[in-house]
């Protein structure tokens, strides 16, 4: 955790050493494939490669908006004239800067099975330059959240351009909700959105029953089918339409509230003297049962019947031991073990030494090591083949600033081996009586994590009391970062409700009840 506050101020990233790039997507063709036999009735079957369609039922809104909606406030979803093709497509806008979303209403696929691949593309355009847009498409299950994907695009002219990702799914029962999005869209600008599409498996057909020739000759006959249309629409696009659920009203019910797509929660206080559980029944007793909670180890994770396992819900843990340790395979048998026997009902969001970057500054340990451990681990976690397993790198935010003197690139062992990104950001105005606007704070973060296209969570956020503060300006700073953080689309957010490092623990009405307004 960082004991220190950093005050984020606007400008360009913090520069990166390297950059990262995805490969274009391969869309598989429709293949059909018929035998004939003489004076034989031919059923006609097709491949499964031919299957696959554009399951988006109205891709390119020429009539009207059937099947979208938008769910987040202070946004506009309209249908206006000037399409990428046709006539007609699905216009985003906002009365404040903030993300505006399009979500398929209903999930336009409603049943996963496990390992089906799908493909997902649409076309957008800004109505001014440089705007930041994106695909993203959400596997959710029993209303939590299985696994995401997000592929960005920057926008810096006016013309069409298309963005796309390729998705396989992780668990079966579930269903897949697709999103176009514009983040920090300002009011006057617009995302216009066309020819969505999600290329997957073809809902079952009966086959097609072809009379036999009426004489039968020695060359087969070939019958090419006609109810099985060729898709030309733009390769794939992204599904997103937030469940509705409830947040769990007790430690043993793990359902996630997904509506607004954040789930919230916080660090269950260290040093108090008393057991884990007996601190977590607290915080529940004072805030209510949270959506997702942090959980800390000094050391290797240990066994799963411990905190991280029985806080019985989504869970962001982390763990540390020396690089060189974990690169000499000395951990290998503890972690192997830790990663097989996880929970599978609850995402795991799990990070190797959160907050690396003082350590290495230090000389503790080297950042080239850093990286080479977190790949070793990542290798094992793969391993364990459980989809609900997320490697989250945790990183200050102090780090994306300039003033820092540190590069990101420095940390990041590249996006194959972290799945989600994790920051800790703290309010740094308290001395001189101020709450730091949100996107001061979190902003670099945030838009780090859009350029490289993945999740992100908040593992860390508080702020000590303000000078001349009874709680009421912290209660609405706390509200105005959960509607920062929900707009532009946190997977989670954990409070520090902590006293290591500063009195960060919430003890005042106002700011309590912020708090669990969150849940």
């Amino acid at each position: 955790m960082r004991h220190r506050s950093y005050r984020i101020e606007s400008g360009p990233l913090a520069t990166m050493s390297r950059r990262f790039r995805t490969s274009p997507l391969m869309v598989p063709g429709a293949m059909l494939t018929a035998t004939a036999l003489a004076a034989v009735t031919v059923v006609v079957m097709t491949s499964s490669a031919a299957s696959t369609v554009n399951l988006v039922q109205n891709p390119g809104f020429e009539q009207n908006l059937t099947g979208w909606n938008q769910s987040l406030p202070a946004q506009q979803l309209t249908r206006v004239a000037g399409g990428h093709s046709g006539g007609w497509a699905a216009q985003l806008t906002r009365t404040s800067t903030g993300t505006a979303a399009l979500n398929d209403n209903p999930n336009t696929v409603l049943s996963t099975t496990v390992g089906t691949s799908y493909d997902v593309s649409a076309w957008v355009r800004a109505l001014k330059p440089s705007l930041s847009a994106g695909l993203r498409i959400r596997e959710v299950k029993s209303g939590n959240l299985v696994h995401q994907a997000v592929q960005s695009i920057s926008l810096a002219d006016t013309a069409w351009h298309q963005v796309s990702l390729h998705y396989t799914t992780q668990s079966s029962g579930g269903s897949l909700d697709l999103n176009v999005l514009a983040w920090k869209l300002g009011a006057g600008n617009a995302l216009l959105i066309d020819d969505v599409a999600l290329m997957g498996p073809a809902p079952d057909a009966a086959p097609a029953v072809v009379s036999p020739p009426a004489q039968p000759t020695p060359t087969p006959t070939v019958v090419t089918p006609s109810p099985t249309p060729v898709v030309t629409t733009p390769p794939p696009v992204t599904p997103s339409t937030p469940p509705p659920s409830t947040p769990p009203s007790t430690p043993s019910s793990p359902s996630v509230t997904l509506s607004n797509s954040t789930m919230f929660g916080w660090a269950v206080p260290s040093n108090t003297g008393v057991p884990f559980a007996t601190a977590f029944q607290s915080t529940i007793n004072t805030f209510g049962s949270p959506q997702v909670v942090r959980v800390y180890n000094p050391g290797l994770p240990g066994s799963w019947t411990g905190a991280a396992g029985l806080v019985n819900r989504p869970v962001v843990v982390s763990f540390k031991a020396l690089p060189l340790t974990i690169l000499s395979g000395a951990d290998d048998a503890a972690l192997q073990s830790w990663f097989d026997s996880a929970p599978t009902n609850q995402p795991i969001w799990w990070s190797y030494y959160h907050e690396p970057e003082d350590n290495i500054a230090k000389g503790e340990f080297t950042a080239s090591d850093y990286r080479a451990a977190w790949a070793h681990i990542a290798s094992l976690a793969d391993q364990s083949n459980h989809p609900n397993l997320h490697a989250t790198l945790i990183l200050m935010c102090w780090t994306l600033n300039p003033a820092s003197g540190r590069n990101f690139a420095d940390y990041y062992p590249g996006p194959s081996v972290i799945d989600t990104l994790g920051w800790d950001c703290y309010n740094a105005g308290y001395p001189k009586g101020v709450y730091d606007p949100p996107a001061s704070i979190f902003g670099r973060a945030v838009d780090l994590s859009h350029q490289l296209g993945k999740p992100f969570g908040i593992a860390e956020w508080g702020s000590q009391m303000a000078v001349g503060d009874d709680g009421t300006a912290r209660g609405a700073w706390i509200t105005s970062v959960a509607a920062y953080l929900r707009a532009e689309g946190a997977s989670w957010a954990t409070y520090f409700d902590s006293n290591t490092g500063g009195t960060f623990v919430l003890t005042d009405a106002p700011s309590i009840l912020a708090l669990s307004a969150t849940l």
